[in-house]
């Protein structure tokens, strides 16, 4: 499948698919709003590329994210009253945030943002991973003001509880994606089981970041966000059981466990993951099936009260 990140295309190439692609939302849009969609008909507009074009990305994300009011104002540097713990943690994250991407003036707006957010949020601070969670915003063009109710919208819809300091919610839900792979994919469970690799491993990263940090080019990203935002709740639990199937194909998961978890991640940095069927793979684990069945809220919310009640700290 062509796309925006696939690594053998020119630049010319890409602009042509991406004209041709909003040409053909414009189309099925008419004078219809893509926020003013329901979900089933932006799934389709989604499917005709696995993405949504930039022009329209920029006009998306931020209604999804409840930030579209929020002015264009750089945050106020005297009132972002940070720890001096988070502070100095801060001050040494920046510079190692998606480097070579951000220009300068970003990373001082990744910088304010992170401050403002653990001032804003004490129970948090700050926590490594929310710097790549701004990161994204700020490279796909959203104000600081944005970037930060964003940042707010994104955690507190896909990792409550991660970023306490007991961390409740990541290994809450890291024992949702071993009941998952149980249900779903038995074979690779077996496996990982087999090799003696802890989900903990290999899922913690790229729950914590959204699947931010290995992802070598940020439209690869911006196409799981994308999904993300569309799907809800289930979209990254989706996405990782995508990812585990597609490693299984691919021989990746025969080695020692020290093995597998290399192999794993260098996957997870792939762009052509994304620009392959990846996320194809992951709206299957969405999909209702016959006699009842698939990943939906639903189950997933049984599945977290029951790893709640048997977990401890989760």
């Amino acid at each position: 499948m062509s796309g925006w990140d696939a690594p053998a295309e020119s630049e010319e190439v890409r602009l042509e698919a991406e004209a041709q692609l909003t040409e053909q939302w414009r189309k099925m849009l008419g004078d219809r709003t893509p926020a003013d969609l329901p979900r089933s008909e932006m799934r389709a507009l989604f499917a005709l590329a696995d993405r949504i074009p930039w022009q329209y990305r920029l006009a998306l994300w931020p209604a999804w994210l409840h930030v579209e009011n929020q002015d264009a104002a750089q945050l106020d540097e005297g009132q972002l009253p940070a720890t001096e713990l988070c502070r100095r943690q801060i001050e040494k994250d920046v510079p190692r945030t998606r480097p070579g991407e951000l220009k300068e003036h970003q990373k001082n707006s990744l910088g304010r943002v992170l401050r403002a957010f653990s001032h804003l949020c004490p129970k948090v601070g700050y926590c490594q991973g929310l710097n790549f969670i701004v990161a994204v915003q700020l490279l796909v063009g959203l104000t600081e003001k944005q970037v930060l109710g964003g940042l707010r919208s994104l955690t507190d819809t896909f990792c409550e509880g991660y970023y306490e300091e007991s961390m409740r919610g990541l290994l809450r839900d890291i024992a949702v994606m071993d009941a998952l792979l149980l249900l779903l994919l038995p074979k690779v469970h077996a496996r990982f089981a087999e090799v003696d690799l802890p989900l903990l491993w290999i899922a913690t990263e790229p729950l914590l970041t959204l699947f931010s940090r290995e992802l070598k080019t940020i439209e690869s990203v911006c196409r799981l966000w994308d999904f993300f935002l569309i799907e809800g709740v289930c979209a990254p639990f989706a996405v990782f059981l995508a990812y585990v199937e597609l490693a299984q194909e691919r021989n990746l998961l025969t080695g020692a466990a020290e093995d597998t978890l290399g192999a794993f991640r260098l996957l997870l940095g792939d762009p052509s993951a994304i620009a392959g069927n990846i996320l194809r793979r992951a709206g299957l684990f969405l999909a209702p099936r016959p006699f009842g069945g698939g990943l939906n809220e639903q189950l997933l919310r049984r599945l977290r009260q029951e790893a709640e009640q048997t977990c401890p700290g989760a």
